[in-house]
C-alpha cells in the first residue's frame, strides 16, 4: 500500500510529495520538517504533535484502482 501527504487544501504536498511504504514513515516525515520549520515543537508530547501535524499535512492512500482517498 502507498501513500503520500497532501497540503491543507488536499492536493499533493508542495515540499513532501513522495510515495510511502507505510502510515508511520509519511507521519514522522511530515513531523521531522514540520519541526525543522519551526511550526512544531519537539518537546511537545506526541499527542499534541500529531494534532497539530494535522493543521499542516494532510494523508492519503492509493486504492487498488489507483485512485487517491484522504485519511485525515
Amino acid at each position: 500500500m502507498e501513500f503520500r501527504l497532501t497540503d491543507r487544501g488536499g492536493e499533493p504536498h508542495p515540499v513532501l510529495d513522495d510515495l510511502f511504504e507505510s502510515v508511520e514513515l509519511a507521519q514522522s516525515t511530515a513531523l521531522a520538517w514540520l519541526v525543522h520549520q519551526g511550526l512544531i515543537d519537539p518537546a511537545f508530547p506526541a499527542e499534541l504533535q500529531e494534532q497539530l501535524m494535522t493543521q499542516f499535512v494532510g494523508l492519503e492512500r492509493r486504492t487498488p484502482s489507483g485512485d487517491w482517498r484522504t485519511l485525515r
